[in-house]
């Protein structure tokens, strides 16, 4: 079943976390194997240059990073690739946890470039990820691909169909890093949904509360990350990797819900619960 089929077939949603399904054709050119998404044309190149996630050997074939757009330029697609490259450089453990996890990243130039790839309606892809240059796909259970979505800075011009902004590269780099939050929540059995993460979240809710004067304007504007666990955590790692490109977000998540971002941040540096008294006073772990 080609990647078409497969969204098509699980109703996919994008809106963060959705579903992607591909068993792709390759096809060797030279020593690059390269993927034609569902046979639509869309070629997909592997952009080869070290050991860790998200690039895993030194061959087309073995590779977790592809660049699907049009340009030749060798350069297109690394603004994705060395943040990425950078998460797993510090934690090493991170980068095994996504190979393991097949976890593919796909560069697109658009989402018009990854609505023809995915067979789906130009409009609907571009309403959904208007504003938001990355995006997570979990497969069906059993299916062993999973993958981040990534639009590069170039802009949807195609008559008919919206025009889509640009995205900085900056946003990239850090929607990339909150994607794969995502993807190391869920394979560290949700973190997002742990008890000691349930038991910090309403101690982050109410000092936020309590300590913010701007907090019914915040909560209003910032609904989407802190009133989702998945998504805050997400945030949290996207943070604690080292990129704050959300403001006055990321600021104020790292001010008003010190419990839960410690937590998040130890998983990532040490990939365990933090020790009971390093947390702050108002944290009940």
């Amino acid at each position: 079943m080609n990647i078409k089929q497969k969204i098509l077939a699980l109703g996919a949603l994008l809106l963060g976390v959705g579903f992607l399904g591909a068993s792709p054709a390759f096809a060797a050119e030279g020593y690059i194997t390269a993927i034609n998404l569902g046979g639509t044309g869309v070629m997909c190149e592997p952009r080869v240059g070290g050991t860790l996630w998200p690039v895993n050997g030194t061959t087309g074939a073995n590779s977790k990073f592809y660049y699907c757009g049009t340009s030749t330029a060798a350069s297109r697609g690394f603004s994705v690739y060395n943040p990425l490259k950078g998460i797993s450089n510090v934690e090493p453990t991170i980068g095994t946890l996504m190979t393991t996890n097949t976890v593919r990243v796909y560069v697109f130039d658009s989402p018009l470039q990854y609505a023809q790839a995915s067979g789906q309606n130009p409009v609907t892809v571009w309403n959904a990820q208007i504003n938001k240059p990355a995006f997570s796909l979990f497969t069906a259970l059993g299916n062993p691909e999973n993958a981040i979505i990534v639009y590069e800075n170039v802009p949807d011009t195609a008559a008919g169909y919206p025009a889509v902004k640009p995205q900085s590269t900056t946003l990239q780099n850090h929607d990339s890093r909150h994607e794969t939050g995502h993807h190391f929540d869920r394979y560290n059995g949700m973190l997002s949904n742990s008890a000691t993460f349930n038991n910090l979240y309403p101690d982050d809710q109410a000092w936020e509360a309590a300590n913010n004067p701007q907090t019914v304007a915040d909560n209003a504007a910032f609904a989407y990350w802190w009133g989702n666990k998945e998504e805050l955590f997400a945030e949290q790692f996207a943070i604690a990797t080292g990129s704050t490109a959300r403001s006055p977000l990321d600021a104020d998540t790292t001010n008003y819900f010190k419990c839960t971002y410690r937590f998040t941040n130890n998983w990532y540096m040490n990939q365990a619960n933090p020790a009971a008294g390093t947390y702050a006073t108002q944290c009940t772990p």
